[in-house]
């Protein structure tokens, strides 16, 4: 694969977070603003005036640093609508509000509303990550002054976690001197997104001409029909299915393992194992793959 491809999938495809930004002014001492950016250390710069453009609302209680962002939203309108719900819990349907006042800019309030909708029905089977930019001693005591779950690691205190939400902690710099790689915290199961473009790339060229199957059912999938079919995310598994499938095989066994009424049942699964190589999939990491690969091949 070229780096010309490569450029222009960077493009089409790009890391769409909201973020949580606190005021380290004086003056405006837990004062908190949300977006939502695809480039979250040049946002940060725009908010702080280096680059021209944009942040106007942000202008007057310069400078700014970042508490954390969430990002793995299946999409920018997924990702915009988890930001208006962050920035209106007055209003939102996703949480109960009544606990909530409008411009309430507090980053102890934000931090609050971030975990009711993390653990809300609305989100709390999504595949999201959370990373953490301020050291975790600090988000400790915020979590401490907010009487949440006590007896936790560090690095908890704050959110009670749901078993398909990642936490991530550390700099962009620290990032980038340990791996190469600024935007490291993305990676999917050890792998940057240019190093699963190679992967999905090849794995492509491999089974083009070979008319594939689906794993599950058998019947045909349709190659070029990339919102059909996903595939394995380990490098040396070929296996592919179509999304159904392979989605009602990791419902069924969840509504085995945790004996959930028809009422409980799942619209959407959380993660399973891949029926060749056995290994342990997250259904939202499956998902954003198959869309990196249709952006990456047309």
């Amino acid at each position: 694969m070229s780096e010309h491809s490569i450029r222009n999938l960077n493009k089409r495809y790009e890391l769409d977070v909201v973020y949580l930004l606190r005021s380290a002014n004086p003056k405006y001492v837990n004062y908190a603003y949300v977006g939502t950016t695809p480039n979250p250390q040049k946002r940060l710069r725009m908010h702080n005036g280096e680059l021209a453009a944009g942040a106007k609302k942000t202008e007057s209680k310069r400078p700014w640093e970042y508490v954390l962002f969430v990002y793995g939203f299946p999409s920018k309108i997924a990702a915009y609508q988890f930001e208006w719900a962050w920035q209106n819990p007055h209003k939102t349907r996703h949480i109960d509000s009544l606990p909530y006042q409008k411009n309430d800019y507090r980053v102890t309030t934000k931090l609050q509303v971030l975990n009711d909708l993390l653990n809300s029905k609305s989100y709390c089977r999504w595949p999201l990550h959370l990373h953490i930019m301020i050291p975790c001693d600090e988000l400790a005591a915020i979590g401490r002054s907010l009487h949440l779950r006590a007896n936790t690691p560090p690095l908890f205190d704050l959110f009670k976690l749901q078993k398909n939400l990642r936490i991530t902690q550390g700099s962009f710099e620290k990032h980038y001197i340990d791996t190469g790689n600024i935007y490291s915290f993305a990676n999917i199961n050890g792998m940057s997104k240019d190093d699963r473009c190679a992967d999905q790339y090849h794995k492509f060229d491999m089974v083009k001409r070979r008319n594939p199957t689906c794993r599950l059912c058998g019947e045909a999938l349709e190659i070029k029909n990339h919102k059909s079919y996903i595939t394995c995310l380990t490098p040396a598994c070929l296996m592919m299915s179509h999304i159904i499938c392979l989605a009602d095989k990791f419902i069924s066994e969840e509504i085995s393992e945790h004996q959930c009424t028809s009422r409980d049942e799942p619209l959407l699964p959380v993660s399973g194992n891949c029926p060749d190589c056995a290994n342990t999939l997250c259904w939202g990491d499956l998902i954003d793959t198959m869309h990196l690969r249709k952006a990456l091949i047309r």
